[in-house]
């Protein structure tokens, strides 16, 4: 009797393991003219947390940039906390981690980016796919 107890817990030890196939880490990147977006995401419970980091390539002085991350059923506007004010400008090829954090409750959900950036005189605005590169770990 103890010996189908003991093999019956493990069975469903090995069940209930095999049913949590939601990765621990999944990062997202993608790519314009002008910048270079990456979104690392890290399981926490039952959410994703997304610390995202944009690289600026292009050559004019930029001091000013907002990111808006757009998922799945996604309306909302600019998140302000996602807006870098720079004091110096943005060197090019700089990563820049954003302070805000990206949360959704599933990285498949993840579509897109829209950039805002200005220059001493004029504004700009660019959006691209965001592809998954990993399969997660």
């Amino acid at each position: 009797m103890k010996k189908i107890v003991i093999l019956t817990s493990i069975v469903i030890m090995v069940v209930l393991t095999g049913c949590s196939n939601k990765p621990e880490r999944v990062t997202y990147e993608g790519k314009s003219n002008n910048w270079s977006v990456s979104i690392n995401y890290v399981r926490e419970k039952s959410k994703y947390i997304g610390t995202p980091v944009i690289k600026y390539l292009g050559t004019d002085k930029v001091t000013k940039a907002e990111i808006d991350v757009i998922n799945k059923n996604d309306n909302g506007p600019f998140n302000p906390s996602n807006t870098v004010d720079m004091m110096d400008y943005f060197k090019k090829d700089e990563d820049v981690q954003l302070v805000a954090k990206e949360e959704v409750s599933s990285y498949k959900d993840v579509r897109s980016v829209t950039i805002r950036w200005a220059t001493d005189g004029q504004t700009f605005e660019e959006g691209f796919v965001l592809n998954q590169i990993n399969d997660g770990e």
